[in-house]
């Protein structure tokens, strides 16, 4: 039951942002009793940039029991330096810190895509190397960790939030 609301919250704000993002008048009427203008549209856009990756960085993830945020951080990061951009470059009023914004939001983008490459190259390599070795185990270093070569990320416990390590 509690993960069916988890992911009904999840969605409910990845709708919100989609209509903060996309026609930020209709939330701002319906909750704020005005439309947005001026400065108010970019910052209902930012709004619903930041509820999309919330909703996203939220929802239950079938692959790992704990739940990992660069996809919900990447989409953010993305929208917020393409949203800050678009001020910047536009003929409407912006502030001194606009560009360090959006430069600041494609920096932590290009980071969290990094960390998204890495960790799976991290994985792939893992993977092959207990793939590679796991037969050159010995049968009583194989006995002593319960009839397994290498332990492969599935199969730590559930509690373990640590990323796999080399040996070496």
């Amino acid at each position: 039951m509690l993960q069916l609301i988890v992911v009904a919250a999840s969605w409910l704000e990845i709708v919100a942002g989609l209509l903060f993002a996309f026609v930020p008048e209709l939330p701002n009427i319906l909750l704020f009793g005005g439309k947005a203008d001026g400065m108010a549209v970019p910052l209902s856009r930012f709004a619903g940039i930041a509820l999309i990756a919330l909703g996203i960085a939220c929802l239950p993830r079938r692959a790992a029991p704990h739940r990992d945020s660069l996809p919900g951080l990447i989409v953010f990061n993305l929208s917020a330096a393409i949203l800050f951009a678009a001020v910047a470059i536009a003929p409407m009023q912006h502030g001194i810190l606009t560009w360090p914004a959006a430069i600041l939001h494609a920096g932590s983008l290009l980071h969290c895509c990094s960390k998204c490459v890495t960790r799976r190259l991290r994985e792939s390599l893992w993977r092959s190397l207990g793939n590679q070795f796991s037969g050159s185990v010995s049968e009583s270093s194989r006995s002593q960790r319960g009839g397994r070569g290498f332990e492969s990320r599935e199969s730590r416990p559930a509690e373990c939030h640590c990323e796999p390590t080399l040996p070496g």
